[in-house]
């Protein structure tokens, strides 16, 4: 197989192992954990491709490779022993109604006693005098 075929096979194969990379990064495995991982399924491409008659066999064991960092082992122990993980409650709390503020401006229509009925008048006022 010509290095160019090998090198674009290589390409595209860390291109698909992002997505359960990202998987087993969340999921808190070493760096060390996740390269060998991706040393892996690079392999097992590169074998896929290169080997025709060896393809039938690595073929699904890169499928069943890609798909493990998807599967959740202890979750399915746990379902098969009956055992429950404890139940956490997402809803929200009830709050206290807060009140809407008081309207503490005077009514319309009325004034305080002790402003005036009128503005006093101002002889700094252009119009017409009197």
């Amino acid at each position: 197989m010509p290095v160019e075929i090998a090198i674009v096979v290589m390409v595209v194969a860390a291109v698909v192992v992002a997505v359960p990379v990202r998987r087993l990064r969340l999921d808190g495995y070493s760096g060390g954990a996740i390269a060998a991982y991706v040393g892996l399924i690079l392999l097992l491409a590169l074998g896929v491709t290169e080997a025709r008659t060896l393809g039938r066999v690595l073929l699904p064991i890169l499928g069943l490779t890609y798909i493990a960092p998807f599967l959740t082992f202890g979750a399915g122990i746990d379902r098969l022993l009956g055992r429950r993980r404890p139940v956490v409650s997402v809803t929200p709390v009830a709050r206290p109604v807060i009140e809407p503020p008081r309207n503490v401006a005077p009514p319309t229509g009325t004034r305080p006693a002790d402003e005036p009925a009128e503005p006093p008048a101002s002889s700094d006022r252009p119009g017409p005098s009197a």
